[in-house]
């Protein structure tokens, strides 16, 4: 884990340097409602599986020399997990990551004011909340705590966003986005497909 965190830190350095005489950097404000999901190797209940309507919430660092290439970075809070219906009983299992995207982003057209962004990269994302709760009742069951620090989640990030200058130095953005787990986990991989609302303030 600790070699993990210094590998991003020297990246994110390297973001910093590199902009370092740039003014096209600007910094992002980010809500991003989903439907969030999972696929497993193990189909026997299947049919019982369902997606749930979850949130991200956090900020994004845009870097850059030039006005056709970024490096994103930033830091989210992000929510995963799914819902277990069997007849009378409905369980809602929760997951919840800090993660750091690490994502290049490449205009694809620009006109007036109005810009086309395909972002692609990973999102490396520790574990910090690790849950089920079922429906009508009060209590939570927390799942086994040796999976809470861990950087085992990572996923791969696919987005379109359409950027408007609102002012000089104020962008809003929306942005759909699919966010897919690279390896499975404990025979289950997690995916989310959202709409990211942001404002950028540019420094």
């Amino acid at each position: 884990m600790t070699l993990r965190i210094l590998i991003f830190s020297f990246v994110l350095s390297i973001g910093l340097n590199v902009n370092a005489q740039s003014d096209k950097r600007y910094i992002a404000l980010i809500y991003n409602p989903k439907v969030s999901y999972f696929s497993s190797d193990n189909t026997d209940f299947k049919n019982y599986r369902y997606p749930l309507i979850k949130n991200d919430i956090g900020f994004k660092l845009y870097l850059s020399k030039n006005e056709k290439f970024k490096f994103v970075t930033g830091l989210i809070y992000t929510n995963k997990g799914w819902k277990d219906e069997y007849q009378d009983l409905i369980v809602k299992r929760n997951y919840s990551f800090l993660t750091i995207p690490l994502i290049m982003d490449f205009r694809l057209l620009k006109k007036d004011k109005f810009s086309f962004h395909l972002p692609i990269g990973v999102v490396p994302e520790i574990l910090i909340d690790y849950d089920k709760r079922i429906d009508n009742s009060e209590q939570k069951y927390d799942i086994d705590s040796k999976y809470i620090g861990n950087w085992d989640n990572t996923s791969f990030h696919l987005g379109l966003r359409l950027n408007y200058k609102l002012k000089e130095n104020i962008c809003l953005m929306i942005e759909p986005n699919l966010n897919y787990q690279l390896l499975m986990n404990e025979h289950r991989r997690l995916y989310d497909c959202g709409i990211e609302f942001s404002i950028g303030y540019g420094f």
